[in-house]
């Protein structure tokens, strides 16, 4: 699994929220979007995990910018 993948953990949640937002008078829609959404992320998490047990820790840094100007995650 590539470090970059671990963008989703954050970009995938957002943009979720931002789509669902627009689904406001269809609860069905707005459920199934979550449901799908927090199974991706329990996946991603399982993938992430193996990925760690396998390599080690991943460090990704944003932007390329050094420690304290950047965002590292």
């Amino acid at each position: 699994m590539p470090a970059d993948l671990f963008v989703l953990f954050v970009v995938g949640p957002l943009v979720t929220a931002a789509l669902l937002a627009t689904a406001t008078t269809r609860d069905a829609v707005q459920r199934a979007g979550s449901l799908a959404v927090t199974c991706g992320l329990w996946l991603l998490s399982l993938v992430g995990l193996l990925t760690i047990l396998r390599d080690g820790i991943v460090v990704l840094r944003m932007g390329s910018w050094p420690a304290p100007y950047g965002i590292v995650l």
